[in-house]
């Protein structure tokens, strides 16, 4: 949601269109993100019950704003405009300019520990309300001030406090004065199910128990006249309460609004309390098995001692990363073991090996009818290859036809050849003879001599010849004539 810089409200006593009004998000179960804009100057309490929210940005026109985020057990973080000149930021923490002050630290931040900065000198009210996650806060020596229910947080187990503190000091993560003569804080994350006041104490704060719900048992020194509102609050499970003082004494105490646990709680009076110490360990607690502590009475000439045991620590889960299978080899599954002893929790589980994931291979050589062929094949996760044989191919006759033509005295025919020189020949046809013209006379004829004629091929040029016999006069020709008529024995005429 985002807050423009100019909105109006229409709220009676907000006659400042700046001034955002107070509660304003108060169950709004869906809103997770709001954003001032520039312009706003002012902002009261809007968050208090926004369970789901998770961020808030302020603007650098905000001069003044309520620090009450309770219940916003989701808030991650709050971040602040540079220029703003009033508020800073760090980590998503909510500071004054000159971070003198810790106002906000989100209650849905994820961080187990947190350790307030060197310079911070107060704690604002309600500091860490709410917080659903944080387990323990550290107090450097520079604080001096803490606010109204400060550590109200669900979450917290201890609070712990730099020993040159002039004003604060704790004892197994409470929180007390320097003093130790008044109880600030009872973190209402640690899971004792009693407490024993220490004696010296003669005040409690607001709030000082509020959400313990683990508390069963509780012993309360008679220095103790009052205890202000909310001081017990949602402690539900608290049934006995052991008073070191008498039954009127217990009366004569002033008990504020919101005690109800402390009130019906079954009250069991003049009860021993003792001053402990500090606790030694006798036996230090491993990952599974518990441990020993001890702590004396500091009431002189009580030699009282304590014995409590420390639960097993439990094991520190450390993830060993899984591996994933290759084509080749196995891989393993994401295991855990302990990074404190070393034991292992979850095993690692082998996984089979992938196997290669061929595609469907390419002809990287060509076959032909004398050499084989060579396809390959490539893994589709890992870009291995195979390679596999193509055979030679078989030959397949391709005859080419060439035909040769008839002559005059040759056949024609058609020869078919194949590229491997394999051939035959068929389709003879006749020879076509010749073909002569009507010849010409070469060498003519005499009477004495005889002549010649040539005849040539039209189509082949091949030549014959003939002979011409010789040509008789006239007078030979007669006389021949009469010689055939009258036989040889006839007498020629000469004339």
């Amino acid at each position: 949601m985002t807050i423009p810089g100019s909105v109006e409200f229409d709220y009676e006593d907000w006659h400042d269109q700046n001034y955002c009004g107070g509660s304003m998000f108060y169950e709004c179960e869906s809103l997770e993100s709001v954003v001032f804009q520039e312009g706003v100057t002012s902002i009261p309490s809007a968050f208090y019950g926004a369970e789901k929210l998770k961020t808030v940005s302020i603007p650098s026109t905000v001069e003044s704003m309520s620090t009450d985020f309770s219940l916003c057990g989701k808030l991650e973080e709050i971040s602040v405009a540079d220029g703003n000149a009033n508020f800073c930021s760090v980590n998503g923490i909510l500071f004054n300019k000159d971070r003198s002050e810790l106002l906000v630290y989100p209650g849905g931040k994820a961080a187990d520990s947190y350790r307030i900065p060197d310079t911070v000198i107060h704690i604002g009210e309600s500091a860490f309300y709410g917080c659903t996650r944080l387990k323990t806060v550290s107090i450097p020596a520079s604080v001096s001030g803490v606010g109204r229910c400060a550590f109200g947080g669900i979450s917290l187990k201890e609070i712990l406090v730099d020993e040159q503190n002039a004003a604060f000091c704790s004892t197994d993560g409470v929180l007390f004065d320097k003093g130790k003569t008044e109880l600030i804080r009872y973190p209402a994350g640690k899971v004792a199910t009693s407490y024993q006041i220490p004696t010296s104490v003669t005040s409690v704060s607001d709030g000082a128990f509020t959400y313990c719900c683990h508390l069963k048992t509780i012993a309360i020194p008679k220095g103790i006249t009052k205890f202000t509102d909310w001081v017990f609050m949602c402690c539900d499970n608290l049934e006995d309460v052991y008073y070191t003082g008498t039954e009127a004494q217990w009366n004569a105490i002033e008990i504020g609004h919101a005690n109800d646990a402390l009130i019906n709680a079954t009250k069991h009076y003049n009860a021993e309390i003792h001053d402990f110490g500090a606790w030694t360990v006798t036996k230090a607690a491993t990952c599974t098995e518990t441990g020993l502590r001890t702590r004396a009475c500091t009431d002189a000439g009580c030699s009282k001692v304590e014995t409590a045991v420390i639960p097993a620590l439990g094991h520190t889960e450390a993830v060993d990363a899984a591996k994933a299978a290759t084509c080749t080899e196995t891989g393993l599954t994401e295991g855990k073991h302990c990074s404190v002893c070393g034991a292992i929790l979850t095993v690692q589980e082998k996984t089979d090996a992938l196997g290669h994931a061929w595609d469907n291979g390419k002809v990287t050589k060509e076959p032909t009818e004398t050499e084989t062929g060579v396809k390959t094949f490539t893994c589709t996760r890992c870009g291995e290859t195979k390679t596999e044989v193509i055979p030679a191919l078989s030959h397949e006759h391709n005859y080419n036809a060439v035909v040769t033509a008839p002559t005059c005295t040759a056949k024609g025919y058609t020869t078919h050849t194949c590229a491997c020189g394999d051939s035959y020949v068929d389709t003879y046809v006749d020879a076509l003879g010749h073909a002569w013209d009507n010849g010409k006379v070469t060498k003519p004829a005499t009477e004495t001599e005889d002549g010649v004629k040539t005849f040539t091929c039209t189509r082949c040029g091949e030549t014959k010849t003939e002979t011409i016999r010789p040509q008789a006069s006239w007078m030979s020709r007669k006389c021949l004539r009469t010689y055939r008529t009258a036989g040889p024995m006839m007498a020629f005429s000469t004339a």
